[in-house]
């Protein structure tokens, strides 16, 4: 055990003693403990805003030291949270701006993948406004709302673009439940065929993930395509 424990503290020690970045120069275990705290220090400054006064920071470092702080512990708080309820204010004005300016565009996108895919032969447009063409209507009974299915998908979006598909993972279907949880126009053009179908889909935006879209893939007012191929059905009981 003791023989462990040196070689633990040799190995250590050689880290401390070889390692140099920054500019620093560590050759000791203190000098890279405060390496250490320092790179700490500073990714939670980062993380708090990467366009932060790296020197001002260092200053604050050195005048807390030298217990020569321009701010008590009080005033320093009260200071990091006012910038950072400003900074969130600005940050959400960004996001709503942003989020306007992509719903414009991919609603027009959107509008006219739709009509486009309307236009193509075989393809059939319901009441709701999906767009669809059976490939294979596959067997009966058909898939039901609230009965869980095991499907090959691929999903593309308004320009033509995959955005996923499980096939790109393996050969596993995937399992989808039938009920309010999945996007509606999915659930509309799943229960069209039965096991075995296949189905291409389109989704105006109010079928799938509306103004709020999905993540970075699926902005907001995003028509989406599917492929989809029922594998197995599980009824629901």
């Amino acid at each position: 055990m003791k023989k462990q424990i040196i070689i633990a503290v040799l190995a250590i020690a050689s880290i401390f003693t070889s390692c140099s970045g920054g500019g620093a120069s560590l050759k000791t275990q203190k000098d890279s403990v405060s390496y250490a705290i320092g790179m700490q220090l500073g990714g939670m400054a980062f993380g708090f805003d990467s366009t932060i006064n790296v020197e001002a920071v260092v200053a604050g470092v050195r005048s807390s030291f030298a217990k020569d702080s321009k701010f008590t512990a009080e005033q320093a708080q009260n200071v990091i949270q006012l910038y950072a309820q400003v900074k969130q204010e600005a940050d959400m004005i960004a996001y709503r701006e942003k989020h306007t300016k992509d719903s414009i565009a991919n609603a027009a996108e959107s509008k006219e993948f739709l009509a486009k895919k309307e236009a193509e032969a075989g393809f059939t447009k319901t009441e709701s406004g999906l767009i669809y063409k059976i490939e294979n209507p596959g067997s009966t009974p058909k898939v039901n709302e609230g009965d869980e299915i095991s499907v090959n998908f691929t999903l593309y979006n308004a320009k033509g673009e995959k955005i996923q598909s499980n096939l790109d993972f393996g050969t596993e279907p995937m399992k989808f439940p039938m009920n309010s949880g999945m996007i509606k126009g999915f659930v509309e053009g799943a229960t069209l065929i039965g096991k075995g179908g296949k189905i291409t889909m389109v989704l105006p935006a109010e079928l799938a993930y509306g103004t709020n879209g999905n993540g970075r893939d699926i902005g907001p007012e995003s028509a989406l395509m599917f492929e989809v191929e029922v594998i197995d059905i599980t009824p629901n009981k």
